[in-house]
């Protein structure tokens, strides 16, 4: 058997040498040679007769490889029943790892194969990921940006200590880990990456790595940079069901020259032949709510703050009073509001859910919430509703059933989560539909009988909290692999869709763009030690989802200055917003009317800090921010002075 397979194409030259599987990539148009790190991570799990082994690829002893032409090898390797096969065409490699056979006494846990390619410690050669509204590393960047680690802190001893005491498997490949999420999930919003060399070559260099889809829910990356790096990552291939079970393919797709930007683009052709780029306009054509969102001004309505965590209890205002406010809001300015009514729940956000009906008592009761919702209506504003997630249950739900919870494999079920409500539990989705039913169609038929949401409230948009998941269920009743489990999600999704609403989420995937209008697309933050709140900026903030999805669904900003950024609507809290405030909402909700059904064409950053950007989109309007100076300046829109402005920027603001 060769040292060295080599495989080719007019543009690319693959060599991997089976004594490392450290493959190279070169480059024949931009002369840059990609060489993938000789580190290995846990990069094949074996679980033979109960006792689990990791190991290298390079270390099997039975490795046997077959040339098919020139373009394509096939690499088998029987003692771990494993096979790679590596196809080249044009500039695109593909990477295909499929298990052989598996039982009860031979299991492959999971694969960290193909290994990260090498990233030069400079600030022009970076790696872009597509976690929250997307993140930028650049090689040298002077702090730690470790992204998606498996265990907390990056501490595995500390977590293996705590699985020997309670005896709980903390291995990354493991069904059942003592966290929120019941197994390490799928943690990216597209399921894609990409790295950019701007110093390499002549022009740079630059590749996408691409997830196939059927791969992507089981799939989570690990980003790690140490301050002042290397950067590297781990692609890690999860079980299905405690096993390999099926191939998992991805592709990379090697440019002369780019950046982050040529890489949205390149992605967005590829989410378009996947059928999720359905447009903002054409959404409109289904339901019309849509044109009516856009250039429209948020607000958000909450009722009823109730806390088991601050033992709180207490009516913020009304029913009645959420009508008066549109209303004088009506009488001040000639704009459209999006009224986002949250904590309207009989006991308030978060609490007893699925059990949201009647609309709060306390608040004026269901005979309240119609007369608010007609009348916010009849002036011309859209009504939304923030609601349940149909992810968490409260232990205190009346609704709570064992037998639609999610199933961990040993059998249990979650009783770990704290929010408002106190102890949660969580529902599998492909046993939810019947409370969404409940809540919308019938309301209580027990005391205080109520209608549904859709009588009793007739909103138009509807909000689904933190719920694009990705989770197994092993419930005899209602098992769930993880694509199974996007698919009872998309049922629901279409059944909300269906009854003439427009949704919106907390946490996107671009699987479940086609549903939604509007996606919540904040910066990723780091956590705070020992608090449930987000704290400084986790590396550079970067709009790929925007870059991707912006003429698609509407985009969200963490504050004024990004709202205007990413073409956003504007956010205010009435009943007396600032009238200097209001200068600029009117200037941010015409902007976004301008572009709202644009895609973002090009971003750039304009300061070696990257806190100076400028954004542009389809129609050639251009916006300008310096978060330094919060100061702005909009081109191309009629109606809106090109000078350079101050901006007034009042917090964080997600939705």
């Amino acid at each position: 058997m060769p040292e060295t397979y080599v495989i080719e194409t007019d543009r690319l030259k693959v060599e991997l040498p089976t004594a490392t599987m450290s493959m190279t990539v070169t480059d024949k148009v931009s002369g840059h040679r990609w060489e993938m790190a000789d580190e290995t991570f846990d990069e094949v799990v074996l679980e033979r007769n109960g006792v689990v082994t990791t190991h290298a690829l390079s270390e099997s002893s039975a490795i046997t490889a077959r040339q098919l032409g020139s373009a394509a090898l096939v690499l088998d390797f029987a003692d771990y029943r494993l096979q790679l096969i590596l196809v080249v065409e044009g500039g695109r490699l593909d990477v295909q790892m499929s298990p052989g056979e598996e039982n009860q006494r031979f299991k492959i846990k999971g694969l960290t194969y193909p290994r990260p390619f090498k990233l030069a410690q400079r600030s022009d050669a970076y790696i872009v990921a597509p976690f929250e509204q997307g993140m930028l590393v650049p090689g040298d960047w002077d702090d730690d940006a470790s992204h998606g680690g498996p265990w907390q802190f990056d501490d595995e001893q500390r977590m293996r200590t705590y699985g020997e005491l309670f005896d709980i498997d903390v291995s990354w490949w493991s069904s059942h880990r003592p966290t929120y999420e019941p197994s390490l999930v799928n943690n990216m919003l597209m399921p894609w990456f990409g790295v950019v060399d701007e110093g390499a070559g002549k022009t740079g260099a630059s590749f996408l790595a691409v997830l196939d889809e059927a791969s992507w829910p089981d799939t989570h990356l690990w980003l790690k940079h140490p301050k002042g790096g290397p950067t590297t990552y781990h692609l890690l291939w999860l079980p299905s069901w405690g096993k390999l079970s099926f191939s998992r393919r991805m592709s990379f797709h090697f440019f002369d020259g780019g950046d982050y930007v040529s890489l949205c683009k390149a992605y967005r052709e590829i989410a378009e032949a996947r059928g999720k780029c359905v447009t903002l306009r054409d959404k409109n054509e289904q339901n019309p709510t849509i044109g009516r969102l856009v250039g429209s001004v948020n607000t958000t309505f909450g009722f009823l703050s109730r806390s088991y965590k601050s033992f709180q209890h207490k009516v913020n205002m009304s029913f009645e009073e959420g009508a008066n406010r549109a209303e004088a809001f009506s009488k001040a300015y000639d704009l459209r509001l999006f009224v986002n009514c949250r904590s309207w729940q009989q006991r308030g956000h978060d609490h007893q859910y699925p059990d949201l009906v009647p609309p709060a008592p306390d608040c004026g009761g269901p005979v309240e919430f119609d007369k608010m919702a007609t009348r916010i209506q009849k002036l011309g504003h859209v009504l939304g509703l923030g609601g349940d997630n149909y992810h968490d249950v409260s232990m205190e739900s009346p609704l709570l059933e064992e037998a639609t919870l999610l199933r961990y494999a040993d059998g249990t079920t979650n009783r770990r989560n704290f929010w408002a409500s106190g102890p949660t539990s969580m529902l599998c989705a492909g046993a939810v539909m019947k409370y969404i039913r409940r809540n919308f169609e019938i309301g209580r038929v027990d005391y205080p009988p109520t209608k549904g949401l859709l009588e009793t409230a007739h909103m138009e948009a509807y909000w689904i909290g933190n719920y694009v998941s990705t989770y197994e269920c092993y419930d005899e009743d209602h098992p769930m692999t993880r694509t199974m489990y996007w698919d009872a999600q998309r049922e629901i999704f279409q059944y909300i869709n269906d009854k003439g609403l427009v949704l919106n989420n907390e946490h996107p995937k671009d699987w479940a763009a086609p549903y939604f209008y509007m996606a919540l697309t904040r910066q990723r933050r780091k956590s705070v030690y020992g608090y449930d709140r987000s704290g400084d900026l986790l590396a550079v903030p970067v709009p790929l989802w925007g870059l991707v999805f912006h003429d698609c669904l509407i985009t969200g900003g963490d504050n004024a200055l990004l709202q205007m950024m990413n073409g956003s609507p504007p956010q205010i809290s009435l009943p007396d917003p600032q009238e200097d405030l209001m200068v600029q909402v009117r200037t941010q909700a015409t902007l976004q009317a301008a572009v709202g059904y644009e895609p973002m064409t090009a971003h750039r950053f304009l300061s070696d800090d990257r806190r100076v950007q400028e954004s542009e989109f389809g129609n050639g309007v251009s916006v300008w921010v310096d978060e330094n100076e919060k100061r702005y300046r909009i081109r191309g829109v009629d109606g809106i002075e090109e000078e350079e402005k101050e901006a007034v920027v009042i917090g964080r603001n997600y939705y």
